[in-house]
């Protein structure tokens, strides 16, 4: 009889590998990614093996539509993307067609990617990556830990499919939200996956952000974002700034069309226009409020640095639904006039405290949870360690 050699001590341990599935028809996929690429690839005692993979790119040929389709639905034509939204989340069909024939297109270049890569786990933070992996577990051509990173506050049952091992949300709302729709998945609350310099700020670093920014040191600051793309009321956002006596911030990410129309039409006192950010950090910093429309990666990182939030006009679809549920769980109001964002914001100029506890409330959000734990709990996974539901 043979028996296994002990394991030598002084042999350091294998570093576990992930794989990270992202889509980048929005920027807030693609920062989700990378955070949790961060968090892995610096974890105690020893970095995960982490690579992040963009399944546009190895789609290209079916996938180069999809950010311009995305775009022009939410921009052009709501109530179809509304629409649409509504019926994934209804209509078993609906939902069949991305489990089953979406998710075979992408399956189809994944299938060979897991062979060569190997993996310990699969992360998704896209849901066509995540019906894509599902699919292949399904039908039993990886056994690899799937687990799905929900972007939006609001869970959606694009996201939820038959082979996803575990769900990573925001809420216990959100939990709860994902196993309505699935009794049986295992779903664990996370913090936003977003990046390290996203923290709360001292008062001191606020000063000296708005120093280097040229904004004004006596005055409510409002950062006015909207995705990469800049889609929705962008202006009424700004009017809503002026008209309570703060000064507004708007990032206007790629889109240079309307980046250029600020400038050259709304330019003067009380506005400051730019286009892409590569430091956002730093806006957060200088900034006493974010004005979203999306409920994404801008939200989680508003939050994350504890400033007040504040959904307005959100988009169709799932801008709606993560405005409903960051109204429930308390951690942002919405307002879907102009008048209405008005008299918010000149509530908080005038009465700090009230601006204050918006921002404590944002701020102890963000402290619930600590990447650490997530990271604990993925690693988990990989190693086929049960963790509790």
């Amino acid at each position: 009889m043979t028996t296994a050699a002990a394991p030598d001590a002084a042999q350091p341990a294998r570093r576990p590998r992930v794989l990270i599935l992202t889509a980048s028809v929005g920027e807030g996929h693609n920062t989700a990614a990378t955070s949790l690429s961060s968090w892995l690839g610096h974890r105690s005692p020893g970095p995960a093996d982490v690579r992040v993979i963009d399944m546009l790119a190895r789609t290209r040929a079916r996938g180069t539509l999809l950010p311009r389709l995305y775009q022009l639905s939410v921009q052009a034509l709501p109530l179809g993307y509304e629409l649409w939204y509504q019926a994934v989340a209804s209509l078993d069909w609906c939902h069949r067609y991305y489990r089953e024939v979406a998710a075979a297109r992408w399956a189809a270049v994944l299938g060979p990617e897991l062979e060569r890569e190997r993996p310990d786990i699969v992360i998704t933070t896209h849901p066509l990556c995540t019906a894509a992996v599902a699919r292949l577990r399904r039908r039993a051509l990886t056994d690899v830990p799937l687990v799905a990173f929900l972007t939006d506050f609001a869970p959606h049952r694009f996201w939820v499919y038959p082979g996803v091992d575990r769900y990573l949300v925001f809420s216990e709302q959100a939990r709860e939200a994902v196993r309505r729709m699935d009794p049986e998945a295992a779903v664990s609350v996370s913090p936003p996956a977003v990046d390290r310099g996203f923290h709360p700020f001292p008062p001191v670093r606020q000063r000296l952000a708005r120093a280097r920014l040229d904004l004004p040191a006596d005055r409510l600051v409002v950062l006015v974002s909207a995705g990469s793309r800049a889609m929705g009321s962008l202006r009424d956002a700004v009017s809503a700034v002026r008209e309570a006596g703060g000064h507004a911030v708007v990032t206007c990410g790629r889109n240079r069309r309307l980046l250029s129309s600020l400038r050259r039409t709304e330019g003067g006192d009380g506005i400051s226009a730019l286009g892409w950010v590569d430091d956002m950090a730093e806006l957060f910093a200088a900034c006493d409020v974010v004005v979203n429309n999306a409920g994404g990666a801008t939200a989680a990182e508003a939050l994350a640095c504890g400033r007040a939030l504040v959904m307005f006009r959100p988009i169709a679809g799932h801008g709606r639904a993560c405005a409903r549920m960051l109204s429930e769980v308390g951690l942002a109001p919405t307002c879907t006039d102009r008048r209405e964002l008005t008299r918010l914001l000149a509530s908080w100029a005038g009465d700090p405290e009230a601006l204050r506890c918006a921002q404590r409330r944002a701020a102890e959000h963000a402290r619930e949870r600590s990447p650490e734990e997530t990271v604990r709990l993925l690693l988990g996974e990989a190693d086929g360690i049960t963790v509790a539901r």
